[in-house]
């Protein structure tokens, strides 16, 4: 089981709505402005073309400002109308907290069947996902947990299946990696345990279950490009001395180390890329010779405009300082898609490089000149909406991570002295920025894993504010090991694939894994508390008549 999680994104949420002539004006702190626009258009009454929305500088959104601004941007928006004044709404962060959606919480079962020879013969999963008090996006995070049940493994029969609830919680949404983190963590502590349970060492058990380029997915289709599971495996093996030291370190010695596995499915699943109300990318030349993207991709410190340019610069034969890309207006930008699902490296970035491509080539028409893309599926892929089978992606991205904690006996505070992280993310588009990504939702896993606990009582939230929600700082976690295979066979821009939430989704099972060799006790929950490891029967004992808590 798995537990909520709050995006503590910089900047709570906030939107300024001015009515005018031309209907309605929204600026305001977001992901998905042209998700925005729909809202607006519904709510209100109005033609979309008459609902206008700029993103402004956004401090971060890990999922919480895809469909949530939404709200308040219709509630300033009705304001705005109804007072015939501009009306800005800021949550403070406590209102921010208390009202936004969480990560979805999640119940999971699994179940294998071992042939003679001790192999995974057939899985079973059973996923259940606390949607909260409305439904929200959670048919869509089901779908991707259960896209992802199968993990990295080619197992020979798979049965999956899921189903979202309603409770009288506060309500599940949007969040980086999207049920993979839930999966994920279901998946790799599973493995571990039938490699205990059948005396393997659980590293070579689960390598010896890696798929391979040809292996079909959850979903039927083969593995498109050449699986590096193996070698990533080994790397990080010899790197982090993981063989020694998990021979080494006694089961409840206080010591532990443990790995994990795992993928993001890069883009939306199935034909979702493809819809018709996505209209891609437009280049346009400038009459100073610079070229401007129009994309409705979201910065959110991601990195993406500066990605985005360098991908447009290379294709150009320009510096990236002749690029310009303004944060998105949708008064100008075409619907690029949300900025959500790793995508917008991988899909909207091999669309920025084929317009460059043909303006390059174009370069010398006279007058105005203008170059539009539109994402186009692959005729080599299939999808069966239906069924749900056939290429549920375009591209996967592949990690493994290495986590090491020493856990006090007094106390059950778990420290983490060591992690690492290896990922194939096609080529890197600017090592700056994915190191950055790396680092940041490796701890942000970590985060989820050890210490953000999120309890609410008859539905009202007991942490709601930062003060009583604990996130992890850069004290509290040392600097990782990060490197990535340069591997240009992605689907995107010079061969990349997606990143961002890949990075979220291996830390908490490597911490739960390392967290069971050091206490002995079966993390099967998250967030891995010393109250839930005193509980279990780790830690000191006192004597009777010592006094002080149990």
């Amino acid at each position: 089981s798995t537990g909520p999680q709050e995006h503590a994104y910089l900047e709570p949420q906030a939107m300024l709505a001015a009515w005018g002539p031309d209907g309605v004006v929204v600026r305001g702190s977001m992901q998905c402005p042209y998700y925005v626009v729909e809202s607006l258009s519904a709510a209100l009454d109005l033609p979309p073309g008459r609902c206008r929305v700029v993103q402004l500088p956004t401090g971060g959104g890990f999922g919480g400002k895809e469909e949530y601004p939404s709200l308040p941007a219709v509630h300033a928006a009705l304001a705005s109308r109804k007072t015939g004044r501009p009306v800005r709404i800021v949550f403070e962060r406590r209102e921010d907290m208390v009202s936004t959606t969480k990560r979805h919480p999640a119940a999971i079962r699994l179940r294998s069947h071992l042939d003679a020879s001790g192999r995974i013969a057939a899985l079973e999963v059973d996923a259940r996902l606390d949607g909260g008090a409305f439904g929200g996006l959670s048919a869509y995070v089901l779908e991707r947990l259960c896209l992802s049940a199968g993990g990295v493994y080619g197992i020979p029969n798979l049965r999956v299946r899921g189903a979202a609830y309603r409770t009288n919680r506060v309500p599940s949404g949007a969040f980086r990696g999207f049920g993979g983190p839930q999966a994920f963590f279901a998946l790799e502590r599973h493995m571990e345990h039938v490699a205990e349970v059948s005396g393997r060492d659980s590293l070579a058990f689960r390598a010896a279950h890696f798929a391979r380029e040809g292996t079909p997915t959850a979903t039927g289709a083969p593995y498109r490009t050449p699986v590096p599971l193996a070698g990533m495996a080994r790397r990080i093996a010899e790197v982090s001395d993981y063989e020694r030291k998990r021979r080494e370190y006694g089961i409840g010695s206080g010591r532990g180390i443990g790995a994990s596995f795992f993928f993001h499915g890069c883009g939306l699943p199935g034909r979702d890329e493809a819809v018709p109300a996505h209209e891609g990318v437009r280049l346009r030349r400038l009459p100073d010779g610079r070229v401007e993207i129009l994309a409705s991709c979201a910065e959110l410190g991601q990195g993406s405009s500066t990605t985005l340019r360098k991908v447009a610069a290379a294709a150009l034969g320009f510096p990236p300082d002749r690029i310009v890309h303004a944060y998105p207006d949708t008064s100008r930008v075409p619907d690029s898609g949300p900025t959500v699902a790793s995508r917008t490296a991988m899909v909207v970035g091999r669309l920025v490089q084929e317009a460059a491509e043909e303006m390059r080539a174009r370069w010398d028409e006279p007058g105005d000149l203008e170059v539009a893309r539109r994402f186009a599926y692959p005729a080599d892929r299939s999808w069966d909406p239906a069924t749900r089978t056939g290429d549920a992606y375009l591209d996967y991205a592949w990690g493994a991570n290495v986590v090491e904690v020493a856990v006090d006996p007094a106390t059950c505070a778990v420290e983490v002295v060591g992690a690492w992280a290896l990922y194939d993310i096609g080529r890197p588009l600017d090592l700056r920025i994915v190191r950055g990504q790396a680092e940041g939702g490796l701890a942000q896993s970590l985060g989820y894993a050890g210490m953000e606990v999120l309890e609410d009582d008859a539905g009202r939230l007991l942490q709601d504010t930062l003060t009583t929600y604990a996130i992890p700082t850069s004290e509290d976690l040392p600097r990782p090991w990060v490197r990535f295979i340069d591997d240009p066979t992605g689907a995107g821009p010079q061969g990349a694939r997606g990143l961002g939430e890949l990075t979220m989704v291996g830390g908490a099972p490597a911490f739960a894994a390392a967290v069971r060799q050091a206490t002995g006790v079966a993390v099967d929950a998250l967030p891995v508390t010393p109250e839930a490891l005193l509980a279990a029967g780790f830690g000191a004992k006192k004597a009777p008549g010592s006094g002080g808590a149990g």
